[in-house]
């Protein structure tokens, strides 16, 4: 990883401003916990953990691949002994740990320049994104926080602790979700593919890994007991056993090189031989505590094997070969189009940058991509035909692809996320080439894995900024082709053009929309206002760019790179603190946000509190009752926790008896009740065979969906007289 320090910054600069986001960042992410009501996930996973908490003897969490590692849950039970249980406390365990992603660019200012600490910390403290999922119940938060602990222990941490932090933060990840598995493999893939570069490009003498060897046993193992021979568990024991013994042979061997020339799985070894003894008591550590956790407190000694590779690994693979919650293979860039769309922006000015600098047969590479996935896309989106779902070839099928625009998008992830470690390696900047395969691997990774859920866009967008940042600070300090940049490109008057075009594109769509207005709102009263909302946002951009391209002819931007990026600074802060607040606290439709898939109504929470509150006032013995079964149970089983007058199951004379029953639809309804048909759940899901670029940006710049919104109902029954 990066070893020396950027030798340009000569210390921290801005501190106001840093101390600006990162409080603005807190006070996002801890203000009005409890403002949402509690998705179906989240429900399940306080309630975990108070079980784990009110009785830890008995009904400690038992791992089980479906509700991932027991982190959360151990988490979870201390915060409740602490702070009470209540929602405000069990999100704010995840607001601490998403908190503390805002002193990550501070703690790593040694590398960075300045306006680059300061640009990341603005990032990660507005972003939509970030503030969502650091307000959400998940374990993905737990994974992320994993990850920069291994980044930290590389890049910052003091040479004898760096063993510590990087196992930390591989307890951390693999104790909380199963995806440490994908984190592992792509690991395992770049190490191989880096000391294959040093040994046949390079021709360095460089010894053989016995890593590179370490899946076979277990592999073979794994295969022995699932397969068609049907042997005992005893196989995987022994393959792993096996795998563990060429990883750890390795860190005895004394003939690693550790100069920056070498691959990295060499400058590993070197350091653990190095500092072998701190390793050991870290690796020693990192097992008891991955043991104490997987174990719940040494209670269920049964765990540690199922978490390490009995249940997750087979479960996980079971997941991903179906399409459990299927979705189109370029799910993840329209989430960060629609909530980080900076961010996207970004990435395709990067590709763009690369590209220019890399060598022929890399750009022809990308360039043959991109025609080859256009002509696969045109045809898929012309001659296919209008009742296919999906795309029928079989190799668009292995992909799990949906659409033309996912025909397009596949090939383009996959080849990008080879070529920009190949590029960074032809140049010898092994970091850039690292944290750049870790990004875009990434990307592909989970565009193409058979769940399509919105908390695992964050893995990208995190690693995405950490690479940006390390991109854009080499590309300052190395100049790339800034003079040339400057002496050709006609800033000013592509910005206007920029401009023009977007204004024109808007009123364009005004009209459109002025037009269609009756179909459209049906009914609703002619309003200028309603016409002109999706496209506010674009007309003030459009504007803004032509008055930059017209300030441009009297004061030369593109020669002032300080200048273009304190504009870029605050266009962003004032756009992305927008869209953080309507995605986050806009008190309408918390349900029917993309980012949170399916989310429970409003509706739905305010009648439990109702209820829960009339329980607790009244203490007489004849006070009401409450039964729920069927799809109400869960958020329901948290919101009428610990009220002896609550049950979640009944015999059918015994139904008869409770003041308030939630039940599914279409269950019948026991005689002396009165129905009410409830919203429990409420979600939006965009028809992309109905989506235009319109409608594309009309949610990326507004969050103004198409189409109806979806919701799942139960039925409330009351009895009569009551």
């Amino acid at each position: 990883m990066i070893t020396e320090p950027s030798k340009t910054n000569a210390g921290s600069t801005q501190p106001w401003l840093l101390f600006f986001f990162i409080a603005l960042g807190i006070a996002f992410r801890f203000w009005s916990l409890d403002l949402r009501p509690l998705h179906h996930d989240e429900s399940i996973h306080v309630m975990f953990g108070r079980y784990f908490f009110d009785w830890p003897n008995d009904n400690y969490y038992k791992y089980n691949p479906e509700y991932h590692g027991p982190l959360l849950y151990n988490m979870l039970r201390f915060t409740y002994e602490t702070f009470g249980d209540s929602e405000a406390s069990a999100r704010g365990l995840i607001a601490v740990f998403g908190s503390a992603f805002l002193f990550l660019p501070y703690l790593l200012r040694r590398y960075l320049e300045p306006g680059i600490v300061l640009a990341l910390t603005a990032a990660i403290s507005l972003s939509p994104t970030m503030i969502f999922w650091s307000r959400f119940v998940r374990e993905d938060i737990f994974v992320l926080t994993g990850m920069l602990m291994m980044l930290w222990g590389i890049l910052g941490a003091r040479p004898s602790l760096k063993s510590m932090w990087v196992l930390l933060g591989a307890v951390f990840q693999y104790a909380s979700k199963e995806n440490s598995y994908v984190t592992i493999a792509m690991f395992w893939g770049f190490f191989l593919a880096d000391w294959l570069w040093r040994r046949v490009i390079e021709k360095k003498a460089e010894p053989f890994p016995l890593l590179f060897l370490a899946p076979v046993p277990f592999v073979v193992g794994s295969f022995l007991h699932v397969g068609s021979m049907h042997l005992s568990r005893i196989t995987m024991d022994i393959g792993a056993l096996l795998s563990a013994v060429l990883i750890l042979a390795d860190c005895f061997r004394s003939n690693w090189a550790a100069d920056a020339e070498s691959s990295f799985v060499s400058r590993m070894y070197a350091h653990v031989v190095q500092y072998r003894n701190h390793f050991l008591a870290s690796f020693l550590g990192a097992a008891l505590l991955f043991a104490y956790l997987f174990s719940a407190g040494f209670r269920y000694p049964q765990g540690i094997l199922d978490g390490l590779y009995y249940k997750g690994i087979t479960y996980w693979v079971d997941k991903h070969s179906i399409e459990r919650i299927k979705g189109p293979f370029l799910f993840h860039l329209y989430e960060l189009a629609w909530y980080e769309l900076f961010f996207i922006i970004a990435i395709i000015i990067h590709a763009f940058h690369f590209y220019q600098r890399q060598s022929k047969m890399i750009c022809w590479t990308i360039l043959t991509t991109l025609g080859l996935a256009t002509c696969a896309a045109l045809y898929q989106a012309v001659f296919a035909s209008p009742v296919e779902a999906e795309p029928t070839f079989f190799l668009w099928k292995a992909l799990k692809l949906k659409n033309a625009m996912d025909i397009f998008g596949a090939p383009v992830l996959f080849i990008h996320a080879i070529l920009v470690p190949l590029g960074h390696h032809q140049k010898k900047e092994w970091n850039l080439s690292f944290l750049g395969y870790w990004y875009a691997a990434t990307f592909f990774t989970y565009a193409y894995l058979g769940e399509k859920v919105p908390w695992l866009s964050s893995y990208p967008l995190v690693l995405g900024w950490i690479y940006l940042a390390a991109y854009i600070n080499y590309a300052r300090n190395a100049r790339f082709e800034l003079k040339t940049l400057s002496e050709r490109l006609p800033i000013g008057k592509i910005l206007g053009l920029l401009g023009w075009i977007t204004i024109s594109v808007s009123l364009i769509g005004i009209v459109e929309e002025a037009l269609r207005f009756d179909v459209l709102y049906q009914g609703v009263p002619f309003s200028f206002v309603k016409v002109l909302e999706p496209f506010q946002m674009a007309l003030v951009i459009g504007l803004a760019l032509i008055a930059v391209g017209w300030f441009d002819k009297f004061y030369r931007i593109v020669d002032r790179p300080v200048m273009i990026a304190k504009f870029v600074l605050f266009a962003f802060t004032i756009f992305t603190f927008r869209v953080a607040c309507i995605t986050n606290f806009e008190f309408k439709y918390h349900e029917l946000g993309y980012i949170s898939q399916v989310h429970t109504t409003q509706e739905a929470k305010d009648i439990a509190l109702k209820i829960r509150n009339e329980i607790l006032v009244n203490t007489n013995p004849s006070r009401p009752s409450v039964l729920v079964d069927g799809d109400a149970t869960w958020p329901m089983t948290w919101y009428f926790r610990d009220l002896p007058t609550y049950k979640f199951s009944a015999s059918a004379e015994e139904r008869k008896t409770f003041t308030y029953i939630f039940q599914n639809e279409s269950e019948a309804v026991p005689d002396g009740y009165e129905k009410t048909i409830l919203k429990l759940r409420g979600w939006w899901v965009p028809d992309f065979r109905q989506m235009s670029i319109r409608r594309f940006f009309t949610m990326a710049l507004n969050q103004r969906v198409w189409g109806g919104y979806g919701y799942s109902n139960v039925a409330f029954l009351k009895k009569k007289g009551s």
